[in-house]
């Protein structure tokens, strides 16, 4: 778990770039974390973030996916910190 937030920002910051080959990488690079923490919220909507890059369905379907995906995975992160903090 400790890969996926640097490996989130990356994302976000080569789509704010335009750069929509290397956020389909990276949402590539993200499904296995999100697989295993088995979280229903992360896993369809990185595929689809993958999915749309490759696609070309670029700013309007691929911003608000990452906005969507952004808000759970924070949600997520916060929840798993809580845990380990006990």
């Amino acid at each position: 778990i400790s890969t996926t937030p640097p490996i989130w920002k990356d994302l976000q910051t080569e789509y704010k770039q335009k750069h929509f080959e290397r956020v389909s990488e990276l949402a590539h690079k993200l499904k296995p974390s999100f697989d295993i923490m088995e979280i229903a919220s992360l896993k369809e909507v990185i595929r689809d973030i993958e999915k749309a890059s490759k696609n070309n369905d670029a700013d309007k379907k691929l911003k608000s996916l990452i906005i969507l995906c952004n808000s759970n995975l924070q949600k997520v992160l916060s929840q798993l910190e809580e845990d380990v903090a006990g």
